[in-house]
């Protein structure tokens, strides 16, 4: 799988200057945008930091200058879709300074600060994240879009890419795990997670060990343990 975009290490601008810039950027520079925004340029360009990661902002340059040009997509979306790596372990409620050390080891302290302080504020702008003044967690439909996104990836990648074949959901859920998520957690949401990418559950003929642990229990079908997509929406 490849790597999940960092987090921009900027100082986070606040939701109004994304739209802003995401409106702004018409062929302008930094500048321009920053004045036509009245607002410093340093929001302008922690925003596009962002926006660049999330697939919604690219760049020219003419001669000395970089103009910059916005591009077509959901912003919420576009946000689930790069950091997904990053939100998906906050299906319980994550303090600042737990994301710092897990998400970013690696980063000196201040720098995983801003990371997590920006991820955090971000997703709570947006409504993918809730807090409760101690730390922040996934909303409702924040999960059910962070994890239809999540499975999307795992069945890609455990499939190879062959879209229509069965996986099954040992293999799913193991992969969820590896990125951060509790296994029952993710089972709990998985049928309301596919709705959303047009996933579809197959029952396992045979039950064994993997099957009574990870399948998905339907009283009429039995243990449904094998899930293929159709078409992939976010990938």
């Amino acid at each position: 799988m490849k790597r999940a975009p960092k987090v921009p290490s900027n100082s986070y601008p606040g939701l109004d200057i994304f739209k802003g810039v995401i409106r702004e950027a018409v062929g302008r520079t930094i500048g321009q945008i920053a004045s036509e925004l009245r607002t410093k340029p340093w929001r302008v360009k922690a925003a596009i930091s962002g926006l660049k990661r999330m697939d919604l902002m690219r760049c020219e340059r003419r001669g000395r200058e970089v103009l910059y040009f916005s591009d077509d997509g959901s912003l919420h979306e576009s946000f689930i879709n790069a950091f997904f790596q990053y939100i998906l372990p906050l299906y319980k409620e994550r303090s600042i300074k737990w994301m710092m050390v897990t998400l970013w080891p690696n980063d000196k302290k201040g720098t995983s600060y801003k990371r997590a302080v920006y991820l955090a504020k971000l997703g709570k702008d947006l409504g993918v994240l809730e807090s409760n003044g101690n730390g922040y967690f996934l909303s409702p439909r924040g999960l059910r879009k962070t994890l239809a996104k999540a499975i999307e990836s795992a069945y890609v990648e455990e499939s190879g890419g062959k879209i229509g074949s069965y996986v099954n959901l040992t293999r799913i859920l193991t992969r969820l795990s590896d990125w951060g998520m509790d296994p029952q957690v993710a089972k709990e949401g998985f049928l309301a997670a596919i709705s959303e990418i047009g996933g579809r559950l197959s029952p396992s003929p045979a039950i064994s060990d993997n099957v009574l642990r990870d399948g998905i229990m339907d009283r009429k079908k039995g243990y449904l343990y094998y899930l293929s997509l159709r078409k992939v929406k976010f990938n």
